[in-house]
């Protein structure tokens, strides 16, 4: 009696159940078969030539930008099917990844050129699977993918964004802060038609709102900052972990190797985008803190580096929230011979900015905490950087602004990230001394094909963008300009 009393109910439930999945499930194929909505995965299948190929898809970015400033793909065009003895590495992250302001010889294309120096037995694809302004929310959805097409080793060099990338908590993008479910969730729905048509329908309704109507790169976040008690900043680390452990997860079950890098920037020559005072200070402890910092600024112009660190100390007493405070003693300590301390203040001066375009500790540690998982090469970009630097301290020798790797510093990651490609090549222990091959920086651009009006170009590029804001506001900005200067009229020798 109670089994027959149940039945009813169960085919009621599953009418309630059921019914709207049909009916939702109708409603998506009509809609892919009259063409409304866009192929919302990172690679399209085409047929050029006769020959099918996979190709980067220009409107993948729409599922996590406005359309009118969705960034996209770097192009790339490679066979659907691997040959035999193809090898298909993705490089995945943000801007850094990608090679911007220069990808012909970012990351990616200067890993190319080593493995296929290396390793000419083998015909290496790489394919630039990193975006501008992407975070590992974005990220996540490009690993399946790439594993899902073939990709034999993923690369992931990423971190920068995940305060300002979609779905951040300083993001103009998305739904700001949102939790991992949350933005999972919209991330899901926007790979549907039914979830396209319905964000097309929303943002007809919200036309001449605050939705950005052209890309203006970092001057659009220059509203969202947070300082490092917000809260909001323990929910971005624990995200991007998540996404993370989410990307091994997806190569591992693929039996596809994973190579993880710290992620580099620029700490000695890159002042803070933005500081603020530490919540509570009084108008009389603000008066002194100013006075002392004045003091200090005024005796570091002076060369009187000393002095400049006794009043610098004396302003940390009073309120050490202050991230150019941090920075500025860093650079004094560096010049007084004391580059450990110089270190941790530079370290604490990128914690503390408030524009948050460069990755912090929180993002390093959950790098290096999923890094430590089995099956993973974790690969520390930050400490290749920081051994060819002076005093042992990243800047401007090796990058083009706050985290952009110029062609000396895309090599040197570069060449780090080949050194651990390449024993996850097949038949890596019949070629012991591949690494031994790596091209050097010289023979890395000749192969790529970059002549110095190339770097012209990009230092014009980086020129421009100096011009505006956060870059001109930076309290080292004259500085900037005195080096890119100089670097364009030694150029100016070989055209």
């Amino acid at each position: 009696m109670a089994r027959d009393a149940l039945r009813p109910r169960l085919f009621a439930l599953a009418a309630v159940v059921a019914v709207p999945l049909l009916v939702l499930g109708g409603l998506e194929l009509a809609l892919r078969i009259v063409g409304v909505g866009y192929a919302p995965g990172f690679f399209v299948g085409r047929e050029i030539e006769k020959e099918s190929v996979l190709t980067d898809n220009p409107r993948f970015g729409w599922r996590f930008f406005p359309k009118a400033v969705a960034r996209a793909p770097q192009p790339f065009s490679i066979p659907r099917e691997k040959g035999e003895g193809t090898v298909r590495v993705c490089v995945l992250g943000g801007s850094a990844a990608m090679g911007d302001p220069a990808p012909a010889i970012g990351i990616p294309r200067h890993l190319q050129a080593m493995l296929e120096t290396a390793r000419p037995d083998l015909d290496i694809e790489v394919v630039n699977a990193a975006m501008t302004a992407i975070n590992s929310h974005v990220v996540l959805p490009i690993a399946r993918d790439c594993v899902s097409h073939g990709a034999d080793v993923l690369v992931v060099y990423l971190g920068n964004n995940e305060v300002v990338g979609p779905f951040g908590a300083g993001s103009v993008f998305g739904i700001p802060g949102a939790g991992l479910a949350v933005s999972r969730a919209n991330i899901f729905a926007k790979s549907t038609r039914i979830g396209q048509l319905a964000d097309g329908a929303i943002g007809a309704l919200a036309r001449g709102g605050p939705s950005p109507e052209a890309w203006r790169g970092m001057e659009a976040f220059l509203g969202t900052r947070l300082p490092h008690s917000d809260p909001r900043l323990a929910v971005v680390h624990g995200n991007f972990r998540r996404n993370l452990e989410n990307v091994r997860r997806t190569a591992a079950g693929a039996g596809v190797p994973l190579v993880l890098s710290s992620v580099a920037v620029n700490l000695r020559s890159c002042a803070p985008f933005g500081s603020q005072h530490r919540v509570g200070l009084s108008e009389s402890d603000l008066g002194a803190w100013e006075r002392a910092f004045e003091a200090g600024r005024a005796h570091e112009e002076a060369g009187e580096i000393e002095e400049a660190l006794r009043r610098y100390d004396t302003a940390a007493a009073i309120d050490d929230d202050w991230a150019e405070l941090s920075f500025r003693a860093g650079r004094c300590l560096l010049a007084a011979g004391r580059p450990d301390e110089a270190a941790a203040r530079f370290r604490r001066a990128v914690d503390l900015d408030v524009l948050r375009f460069r990755a912090d500790e929180g993002i390093q540690a959950a790098l290096r905490e999923v890094a430590a998982a089995d099956g993973v090469r974790f690969v520390d970009a930050a400490a290749a950087l920081a051994a060819a630097s002076p005093s042992g301290l990243a800047g401007h020798e090796h990058f083009d602004d706050h985290v952009h790797l110029n062609p000396d510093g895309n090599w040197i990651v570069g060449r780090a990230l080949a050194e651990a490609v390449l024993p996850l090549l097949p038949r890596a222990t019949d070629h012991p001394d591949a690494a031994g091959r790596i091209p050097g920086p010289e023979a890395c651009r000749t192969r790529l094909g970059f002549a110095p009006a190339d770097r012209r170009a990009t230092l014009e590029t980086m020129r421009g963008r100096r011009g505006k804001a956060p870059f001109a506001g930076q309290p080292d900005a004259d500085e900037w300009k005195e080096r890119l200067d100089a670097e364009l009229d030694r150029l100016e020798f070989y055209s």
